[in-house]
């Protein structure tokens, strides 16, 4: 029996140690802003304010994350998931790394729904990372990356709702989030290569990885060959056990 407890107890730990290894941390500076503009945000019905919407630009500093992240893997960008909590210009932060659907958010982690109507509207709209964009284009899908995350209503509206959006600086950016907003569910899921770095005190963002997300609800390949060498270290135990008693 002590040796049977003993085995279950590394299983557990092989478990949880495969669980673990999917993720890690990234530290990076907040460079600036490579494309955006700017709109006026409500927040379930509280007062308009003024809020910069674009693409991030940071540069990575360090951290135990092993992913290679676009455009390159030290000057990387990203788009805020956050709304209700900042970052500053030139500030450091540390995030944690997690699939779309794992990271746990400050807004209460992102539902199934909301991840893959994201891996649409970023299919559409910025397939990669790599690629150039315009203060248009960018704005319009940090509006719409807002609208999915935050929307109580069930409506994705960027004119009404818990969320809505005003006065934009560019014409045509509250136009062009709906038309990509007007798209995301009626069309399957294609980006598989976005994940989440979380913070419960800044804002969370969205990056672009090199492979898949590789989201915990299909087992990484670490996982996989951890809990197989876990179940292999148990069945051995049990036929000792089964020897054991039979003598």
């Amino acid at each position: 029996m002590k040796t049977k407890n003993q085995v279950l107890m590394t299983l557990i730990f092989v478990m949880a140690f495969a669980g673990s290894v999917a993720a890690g941390t990234i530290t990076a500076r907040v460079d600036g802003l490579v494309a955006y503009g700017q709109v006026q945000m409500s927040l379930d019905g509280g007062t308009w304010a003024n809020n910069y919407a674009g693409l991030i630009r940071l540069v990575r500093t360090g951290g135990t994350s092993d992913l290679e992240l676009f455009p390159d893997d030290t000057n990387f960008v990203a788009f805020c998931v956050e709304p209700r909590q900042g970052i500053s210009l030139n500030q450091t932060y540390t995030w944690e790394d997690g699939p779309m659907t794992a990271a746990p958010t400050s807004l209460g982690g992102m539902t199934v729904v909301q991840a893959n109507q994201l891996r649409v509207l970023m299919g559409l709209g910025y397939p990669s990372f790599f690629d150039s964009i315009t203060a248009l284009q960018a704005a319009a899908i940090q509006v719409a990356i807002w609208e999915i995350v935050e929307e109580k209503s069930g409506t994705l509206n960027v004119y009404d709702g818990s969320i809505k959006f005003r006065n934009p600086s560019i014409t045509g950016i509250l136009d062009l989030a709906q038309s990509l907003l007007d798209q995301v569910n009626s069309l399957p899921p294609t980006l598989t290569n976005l994940r989440l770095i979380t913070s419960q005190t800044n804002q969370d963002l969205m990056i672009q990885v090199a492979g898949p997300e590789a989201d915990t609800s299909t087992p990484e390949p670490a996982t996989l060959s951890m809990l197989g060498l876990g179940l292999f270290a148990l069945g051995l135990a049990k036929r000792r056990i089964s020897g054991a008693n039979a003598a």
